[in-house]
C-alpha cells in the first residue's frame, strides 16, 4: 500500500478487493481493506510501516468483530469474512509511504542442543553411537562411514 498526500482536507474510503494504492489529504483520514487467506481467522492482525520485514507496527491485534483504537489508527478484523479494515486519521505528508497489512504467523522454530565432538576410535566393521538429549526424549545415530580405518563423516 503506497500512501501519495496533498496539502488539504478530506477523508476517503477505499473499497474493493484489497487496497493497494492510496491518494489522501493531509489532514484527512483513510480506510485501507486488507484481504487474508483461510487457515488465518484466529491470528494476529497488524498493520506496519515500511518496505520489508520486519516493519514498524503500527497498530496490531488479536480482537475480532471490534474496533480497535491505537492513537491515529484503528483497525476492525472481520474473520468470518477474512478481511481487516484499517483506518488512519488526522494524516500528514510524514505518512506518505509503504505500509504493509500483516497476520501473526506462529513459525515453529527447529529445537537445536549443542553437540561436543571427541575424537572415537573404530575398527571397520564396527560402529561409533553419540548420543543426543532433546526434552525427555533420546535419538540415536550411527556413524558407518569409514575410510582408511578412521570416520570421516556423519
Amino acid at each position: 500500500i503506497n500512501f501519495c498526500l496533498h496539502e488539504c482536507m478530506a477523508c476517503i474510503a477505499v473499497t474493493g478487493e484489497s487496497t493497494n494504492e492510496v491518494t489522501a489529504y493531509s489532514g484527512g483520514g483513510v480506510r485501507i481493506k486488507c484481504k487474508y487467506e483461510e487457515g488465518y481467522e484466529t491470528n494476529k492482525k497488524y498493520f506496519c510501516k515500511g518496505e520489508s520485514t520486519p516493519c514498524a507496527d503500527q497498530i496490531k491485534t488479536g480482537a475480532k468483530h471490534t474496533w480497535v483504537h491505537e492513537g491515529r489508527f484503528s483497525l476492525y478484523d472481520n474473520n468470518s469474512a477474512k478481511v481487516f479494515w484499517v483506518v488512519m486519521r488526522n494524516l500528514t505528508v510524514e505518512d506518505s509511504g509503504t505500509y504493509q497489512c500483516g497476520v501473526d504467523i506462529k513459525v515453529k522454530i527447529d529445537k537445536y542442543k549443542p553437540v561436543r565432538l571427541n575424537e572415537m576410535t573404530a575398527y571397520a566393521g564396527g560402529g561409533v553411537t553419540i548420543k543426543c538429549r532433546y526434552e525427555g526424549e533420546q535419538y540415536t545415530k550411527q556413524i558407518i562411514s569409514v575410510r582408511l580405518e578412521r570416520i570421516s563423516s556423519v
